[in-house]
């Protein structure tokens, strides 16, 4: 049985998660996951009253929707 430091080691040296590297079956997953400028934006909202949570949700699924349908639109023509 390997270390823990070295179990970090061989982590970091294929950027796969610890759970992947000592559990069957863990799905794949990145060590380090890049973040956008958007969801850092949003991880900084967790101040926010519950009032203004659903806005931003409200706002989000707009947007998704919005999109989606440019998709579609764009598809059909």
């Amino acid at each position: 049985m390997p270390s823990v430091e070295v179990v970090i080691k061989m982590a970091k040296a294929y950027n796969v998660s610890l759970d992947y590297l000592l559990i069957d079956d863990a799905p794949r997953r990145p060590l380090e996951v890049q973040v956008g400028r958007l969801a850092e934006r949003v991880m900084g909202l967790e101040s926010l009253s519950e009032e203004d949570e659903r806005a931003v949700l409200h706002i989000l699924d707009s947007l998704e929707a919005k999109t989606k349908l440019k998709e579609l639109a764009a598809g059909v023509g």
